[in-house]
């Protein structure tokens, strides 16, 4: 199994602190380890501030697109960034009952977050950027998401 870092695919961060340039990377995965029920994937998470829950899917093995139906592997619990930006996404086959024998090759994972009430704390959508009203709900009704496949 390879990981490769690849160049920036899609990044939509809506919020203007969490804007970046085409190019810099906003997920770097530093360290991946395969064992018999999942796919352990350590890395930093730019820009993005500490605290930010996301999810991790594999989009596609060896340019093949999953049947994400049929074939979903993912994160099963929520991946939290650190104080110093490093996170540890553990991903799983759906249904696999922890046996389950990930095939080598070249892996694509997309790292997802969504920015509203319901996804982050409010000292996370405050350090995005996301304007709150006294009540602690974003001002507009818009979802930020971020999204970035490595």
């Amino acid at each position: 199994m390879k990981f490769t870092q690849l160049p920036l695919l899609s990044v939509f961060l809506i919020a203007s602190t969490l804007a970046c340039a085409q190019g810099s990377p906003v997920i770097v995965v530093q360290k991946y380890e395969r064992t018999s029920s999942s796919i352990v994937v350590e890395g930093v998470a730019n820009i993005i501030p500490p605290g930010t829950k996301m999810w991790a899917t594999v989009i596609s093995i060896d340019g093949k697109p999953l049947d994400r139906d049929r074939h979903t592997m993912k994160t099963v619990e929520n991946i939290f960034v650190a104080n110093d930006r490093s996170f540890k996404a553990t991903i799983k086959r759906y249904g696999s009952l922890d046996a389950y024998s990930f095939p080598d090759g070249k892996y694509r994972i997309e790292f997802f977050a969504m920015f509203n009430q319901m996804w982050q704390t409010k000292e996370v959508a405050l350090a995005a950027g996301i304007k709150l009203n006294n009540q602690g709900y974003e001002v507009s009704s818009d979802t930020y998401c971020a999204s970035k496949i490595a």
